[in-house]
């Protein structure tokens, strides 16, 4: 379990994750790992811990720093791409990792731009290792009964350190895959709205659009009542591939003065793909007519039967490749037992690239005898009228692509010194530097064709219902 720091004495609160307690867990990444701290919960895509929120922060409002080293990694999750200063833990198996390092407070010895906590990702120490070679492997295996896929997981890690103790170097690895399955249906929430007729009676003066409402007691139940706006079953497939390789080399020629060079590198490979048979409620109810219904207690249309309904068939898949690297050297220095310095230098990219994210629609505006009926919340039962499996019931409605790019770039260099002048009295100082790069490009390709029916004014300026 996590470690706390130190001493009664202390003024900020640190807690530490090592090695030896993240082998304990089945952690798939680091935001896993990092959820055993008290405080800290994570935010799931998909089943799979992504970002971190600490005390009801979230990940915008915490720093991580990767062997010292201020930095950002960036993937995408279920709605879009993450375009903010958040980090996004699942770019890195958490194998790769000898220490986690959670400072919850703030301290004159970090950086400022932190409300939530900073974060220290270190990586390999091989002169902590054993003299001589150290060989460790792991392989393990995930399941999922949905796609009947046996995912492997593997790593490992061989480390060298010389009889001498004074210089080591360490190399590791660690690659997963596992593709995952959802089925799964919602109403992307309940709406009012006024319907074309209920029953036998016409609530409007004209027909599917146009014209003005007249009140009835049944148009002005329905109205008034809660429906979902865009009932839909779903299959959402996840197919995730995680390859993440360390090296360090330490040398220590000296008790007083060790360096260390240490390099990560890390490739995430992620595509999404949503298939979905949904009603376009929302804001088409003008059109549509309700031909018997059930209200529950709640005022919610529980279950109804609709003519003229907007049934839709909508895929979309997104491809994305993160690559992330970064190399830095952190030199130490004890010119006495009283006065140290501590200089680091380094370079990280993160590449987030969105090849395509494309959504193709098929339309049938006019579907006869749909009903749904939510009267069990958990399996609700949507029965489509028009057979969906019948191609020739559809339109091709449209098409998008939002392919997009996004990399950030960090540089860093420091210098710090630390001054016991006396058994109670030290004093810290230095100064850094950064250099913060982001590129972010974004294209749109969005076409809308309306071969058999005509486009209504404003119809296909929406965003996506999946949203």
């Amino acid at each position: 379990m996590p470690r706390s720091t130190p001493s009664a004495n202390s003024v900020s609160s640190v807690d530490v994750i090592v090695a030896e307690d993240i082998a304990k867990f089945p952690d798939q990444n680091l935001a896993e790992s990092l959820q055993r701290v008290p405080g800290i919960s994570i935010v799931r895509d998909g089943g799979e811990g992504r970002a971190i929120t600490v005390r009801g922060l979230g990940s915008r409002f915490t720093r991580v720093r990767v062997n010292g080293m201020e930095a950002v990694a960036t993937t995408s999750d279920g709605a879009s791409a993450n375009r903010e200063r958040g980090f996004d833990f699942n770019v890195f198996a958490s194998e790769l990792f000898s220490s986690l390092v959670v400072h919850k407070t703030a301290e004159a010895s970090l950086d400022e731009g932190s409300l939530g906590a900073v974060v220290d990702l270190n990586t390999g120490n091989p002169l902590a290792g054993k003299d001589g070679f150290t060989l460790a492997l792991s392989a393990q295996g995930q399941y999922n009964s949905l796609s009947k896929d046996l995912g492997p997981r593997l790593a490992g890690l061989v480390n060298y350190r010389h009889p001498s103790g004074k210089w080591g170097a360490s190399i590791s690895a660690a690659y997963s895959q596992q593709e995952q399955i959802e089925s799964t249906n919602n109403t992307v929430r309940w709406a009012q709205a006024r319907f074309n007729r209920v029953g036998s009676t016409n609530c409007f003066t004209t027909q599917n659009s146009g014209g003005s409402y007249v009140p009835s007691a049944a148009c002005n139940e329905v109205a008034l009542a809660f429906h979902p706006r865009i009932p839909r079953y779903g299959q959402v497939t996840h197919d995730r591939e995680r390859l993440g390789l360390t090296g360090s080399f330490q040398y220590a020629p000296t008790d007083r003065t060790k360096l260390s060079i240490d390099g990560l590198y890390s490739k995430y490979s992620a595509t999404r793909n949503e298939k979905w048979a949904e009603v376009l409620f929302r804001s088409n109810e003008r059109s549509i007519n309700v031909r018997d219904y059930t209200l529950d207690s709640n005022n919610n249309l529980i279950k109804g039967t609709f003519d003229n309904a907007w049934v839709r068939l909508e895929h979309y898949e997104r491809k994305l490749d993160t690559t992330f690297y970064q190399l830095g050297a952190n030199l130490t220095h004890e010119f006495s037992d009283r006065f140290k310095i501590q200089g680091l230098a380094g370079f990280s990219k993160s590449d987030a690239d969105i090849p395509y994210e494309t959504t193709i629609i098929f339309d049938d505006r006019d579907a006869t005898g749909y009903s749904y009926d939510y009267t069990n919340m958990k399996k609700p039962v949507l029965a489509f009228g028009t057979s969906i499996s019948d191609p020739t019931n559809f339109q091709f409605a449209e098409f998008r692509d939002r392919p997009s790019n996004n990399t950030n770039k960090f540089k860093t260099v420091g210098l710090n010194g630390d001054w016991a002048m006396n058994d109670a009295i030290t004093l810290k100082g230095g100064a850094s530097f950064r250099q913060f790069d982001l590129n972010l490009r974004e294209g749109a390709r969005d076409s809308t064709y309306c071969a058999a029916f005509t486009c209504a004014a404003g119809t296909y300026g929406r965003r996506s219902p999946r949203r």
